[in-house]
């Protein structure tokens, strides 16, 4: 193969990764400069990033391989693989509710490796948010923050929304993108219809979909979101079927 061909270096990566057993004897950086190069001679080649991903991960940059993670996955949004393993990266970077909603698009993955391992990683990704929203010893308990105004008036207190992850399959019917980067979303589910609201449409965990639309109309799509005190959804994910 031609040295500009990106799969002679993602090939070389891999070779690397495969002899030190994809273990913490990986050489990252050596696998790291062959990938960027593969990436660079294509931009479009899913499997450069995934793999790129773990040599990140195995050097210790979790962000970043959550970063690299998430373009594998925008680019094949079907790979199930790669989303197992962006749910890993979401985990490692302790964001649990990204986490749950990855894992709970696999239940019905058409890999039965992958569907055998999905269970145990969602009791495991569970117990995790649990001790997070307790507070572990030693920590500040992530539900409540405490932030102190530069002026010295009294601390104001964010609370994050702790209420349970629950899923909804439906229709799309309208996305209202007026206030960017919020999005509100109408989902018609049987004869009621939901309104589901959207934080950053920039950061939402897309599944099915490159990016996200604006003019998205009688949409297949399943949900997986938190209950408001308003009433309103608050979406962790939204899979477009």
């Amino acid at each position: 193969m031609d040295s500009k061909d990106p799969r002679v270096h993602y090939y070389s990566a891999l070779l690397m990764a495969r002899e030190s057993g994809f273990g913490g004897g990986t050489d990252g950086s050596a696998m790291s400069r062959e990938l960027e190069t593969s990436i660079s001679l294509d931009p479009t080649f899913a499997d450069s990033y995934a793999l790129l991903a773990f040599a990140q991960s195995t050097s210790g940059d979790s962000g970043k391989a959550l970063v690299t993670m998430q373009k594998a996955v925008a680019i094949s949004p079907r790979n199930e693989e790669y989303r197992f393993n962006l749910a890993n990266l979401y985990l490692a970077n302790r964001q649990p509710d990204q986490a749950i909603a990855v894992l709970q698009s696999l239940k019905g993955a058409s890999d039965p490796a992958v569907t055998a391992r999905v269970s145990g990683a969602l009791a495991q990704v569970q117990q995790f948010q649990q001790a997070i929203l307790a507070g572990a010893p030693g920590e500040m308990p992530v539900r409540k923050k405490a932030i102190e105004a530069d002026d010295g008036a009294p601390a104001r207190v964010s609370t994050v929304n702790s209420a349970p992850l629950r899923f909804l399959k439906g229709m799309l019917t309208n996305v209202d993108c007026s206030t960017p980067p919020s999005v509100l979303l109408t989902v018609v589910s049987g004869a009621k219809a939901r309104m589901m609201k959207v934080a950053d449409r920039n950061h939402l965990i897309l599944i099915g979909a490159d990016e996200f639309s604006c003019s998205w109309n009688k949409q297949k799509v399943a949900v997986n979101y938190r209950e408001t005190e308003a009433g309103e959804g608050s979406v962790i994910s939204l899979e477009i079927q």
